[in-house]
C-alpha cells in the first residue's frame, strides 16, 4: 500500500475543458469513491479519454456500468478502503497496455448500449408518450 500511496495524487475541481484534457494525460486510472453521485460525469469522461476508472456503485454511472458485460469488474459496492485499495492494486498491476485494452473495451461496451441515438430516441418516445399517452411508433 506504501507503493500507491506514494503515486496517489488527490486533484480538485477542473473547470475548464482543456485543462482536464491536460490531466487525463498525466494519470494512469480515475477513481470516483463517491458515497453518493447522482451520475458521476468525471467517470465518463475519464472513461470516454480511454482511461481504466473505478468507480462507486453508489453512482449513476456505477449503476450504469453494472448492467453491461465486463463493467461490474469497475464498479466497487463498499466504502471500505482496503476493498478499493485491492481494486486499485488489480488495475495497477497490470501492464499499461492490458490496463488501456480493458478501459477500451469498456468504453465500446459502453457506447454500444448507451449510444446517443439510442438515449435520444428512448427519450425522444418517452416524451411523446407522457404528452399524448399512447407508445410512439418509429416509422423508417
Amino acid at each position: 500500500m506504501v507503493f500507491l500511496l506514494s503515486r496517489l495524487r488527490v486533484r480538485g475541481y477542473v473547470g475548464s475543458r482543456e485543462s482536464l484534457k491536460h490531466l487525463f494525460c498525466e494519470v494512469d486510472m480515475v477513481l470516483m469513491p463517491s458515497r453518493t453521485e447522482g451520475f458521476g460525469l468525471t467517470g465518463l469522461e475519464a472513461l470516454s479519454a480511454g482511461l481504466p476508472v473505478l468507480v462507486s456503485k453508489n453512482s449513476g454511472f456505477g449503476d450504469a456500468l453494472s448492467k453491461i458485460p465486463f463493467g461490474s469488474y469497475f464498479v466497487i459496492d463498499s466504502e471500505d478502503p482496503k476493498v478499493w485499495a485491492t481494486a486499485i492494486r488489480d488495475i495497477s498491476g497490470k501492464d499499461r497496455k492490458e490496463r488501456l485494452e480493458e478501459a477500451e473495451l469498456l468504453r465500446s461496451l459502453h457506447a454500444k448500449k448507451y449510444s446517443w441515438t439510442k438515449q435520444s430516441k428512448d427519450l425522444l418516445e418517452k416524451m411523446i408518450t407522457m404528452v399524448h399517452g399512447m407508445n410512439f411508433v418509429s416509422y423508417k
